[in-house]
């Protein structure tokens, strides 16, 4: 007798299921709709921004004075490199020549203080020149 009251107990909440799925759908459909809304909300306010004469000039001022404060070519220190946009690669290749003539001198100092402290190091002065050598 029990069984059949949880059977009938059962089969009572399987008919609901349908109701429960339909009420759920149409809450994740009410939320769909809510922010598509509000999506289109936004990209209309947008579209009203960026077509104000106002904000093109904000823009515009903005970039005249960027340009206006950037350091001239002229004024270039000796770890500025430009790149010839004519050849790259070889201006490419002169910032990597040139960098790794800035480094060397620090690169001897730390391999000797290694040495000296803990031996030939794994990446040491024996193989660095046997790399050159080649």
């Amino acid at each position: 007798m029990n069984e059949l009251i949880k059977l009938a107990e059962l089969i009572g909440e399987l008919a609901k299921l349908p109701d429960t799925t339909k009420e759920l759908i149409q809450a994740q459909h009410n939320v769909i709709n809510t922010q598509s809304a509000r999506i289109q909300n936004l990209e209309n306010r947008l579209v009203g921004i960026m077509s104000k004469d106002d904000v093109k000039s904000i823009t515009v001022s903005v970039m005249e004075q960027f340009l206006k404060d950037m350091k001239p070519q002229s004024d270039q220190d000796q770890y500025t490199l430009m790149i010839d946009h004519t050849n790259p690669d070889k201006s490419l290749e002169e910032a990597i020549r040139k960098g790794q003539e800035l480094q060397q001198p620090f690169w001897e100092e730390g391999e000797e203080r290694f040495q000296s402290e803990f031996g030939n190091s794994p990446s040491g002065k024996v193989g660095m020149d046997q790399l050159i050598c080649q």
